[in-house]
C-alpha cells in the first residue's frame, strides 16, 4: 500500500496549479506523479469545460479519475469520457436574473457569457435553455464587487454568486459548486476516500476549501479563501505550491 492510499486532492487551476503564464511547473508535475504513484487520487476543479482540460492539461498531468468542471456544475469521468452529473439553473429563473442585471447594471458590464453543459454563448437578451452557469465580466473590480454583493442579497438561498477573478462574477445554483462536487465524488463515486485535501485561491474555491478534511490556500489567495482554509502555503502559484503541499502531507505522515 502506498503512503498516499485513500488520499484525494482536488485543486483549483488558475492562480493555484498553474503559473501566471498558464503553464504547470515541472516541480508540480513531478510531485503529482509521485503522489499518484503512492496511491493518491488527484483531480482538478475548474471553471472551464472538460475539453479545455483535455487539450491543455491532460498531456502534462494524469487526471484518470473524476474531473470537476464548470465550477462544480459538471462532474466528468475522464476514463469513460462522459458526464456523470450535471447541475443546471431553470431557464425562466435565469432569464429573470439576467433581466434584473441588465436593468440594474448594464453600464457596469462588458458582457455576459451563458454556459450550457456543452458550450457557452454571449448573452444578447435571451436565455436559450436551462443552463449551468452565467459569467458576468464587469468593467472593473469595484463594479464586480458591487454586482456580486447586490446579487448575493437578491439571490440568497437560491444561487451561488462568486467571483472567479477580480472582474468576473459567476452565478450558478446553490445546490452546485466545487464543494458540492467534491462531497458527491467522495461520498457517492469514490466512497473509499479516507481524507479529502482541497487547494484554492479565490472566492469560487471557498465551498471546496470548507468541504475538505484539510484545505490549503496558496500564498497569493484572496483574504476570503485564506480565511476558509486550514493552512496557508508559504509559496504562491508561481513557485510550485502543489509540490509544497504534497511534501507537507508526506511530512505529516498522511
Amino acid at each position: 500500500m502506498g503512503k498516499f492510499e485513500g488520499i484525494f486532492i482536488a485543486t483549483d487551476v488558475d492562480g493555484t496549479l498553474v503559473k501566471s503564464d498558464t503553464t504547470i511547473s515541472e516541480e508540480n508535475i513531478e510531485a503529482i506523479r509521485y503522489f499518484q504513484s503512492e496511491g493518491g487520487i488527484f483531480t482538478i476543479a475548474t471553471g472551464r469545460y472538460p475539453d479545455y482540460v483535455k487539450e491543455n492539461y491532460a498531456k502534462h498531468i494524469s487526471i484518470n479519475d473524476y474531473l470537476i468542471s464548470l465550477n462544480g456544475n459538471i462532474i466528468y469521468d475522464m476514463n469513460s469520457n462522459c458526464k456523470v452529473r450535471v447541475s443546471k439553473m431553470d431557464k425562466a429563473d435565469t432569464q429573470d436574473i439576467m433581466d434584473y442585471i441588465m436593468n440594474t447594471f448594464s453600464d457596469k458590464i462588458n458582457f455576459i457569457n451563458v454556459c450550457d453543459e456543452d458550450e457557452s454563448y454571449r448573452y444578447e437578451g435571451s436565455v436559450e435553455r436551462d443552463t449551468c452557469k452565467c459569467v458576468i465580466v464587469a468593467n472593473d473590480r469595484d463594479a464586480a464587487l458591487e454586482i456580486r454583493d447586490n446579487l448575493r442579497n437578491r439571490c440568497t438561498g437560491t444561487h451561488n454568486i462568486e467571483r472567479s477573478w477580480p472582474t468576473g462574477v459567476e452565478i450558478y445554483s446553490k445546490t452546485s459548486g466545487k464543494g458540492e462536487a467534491v462531497k458527491y465524488i467522495c461520498s457517492t463515486l469514490k466512497p473509499g476516500i479516507k481524507k479529502i485535501i482541497c487547494v484554492g485561491d479565490y472566492e469560487n474555491d471557498v465551498s471546496m476549501l470548507k468541504a475538505a478534511d484539510t484545505s490549503y490556500a496558496v500564498m497569493n489567495a484572496t483574504d476570503e479563501a485564506k480565511a476558509a482554509a486550514d493552512k496557508i502555503c508559504p509559496v504562491d502559484n508561481n513557485n510550485h505550491a502543489i509540490a509544497w503541499i504534497i511534501r507537507d502531507l508526506e511530512n505529516e505522515g498522511i
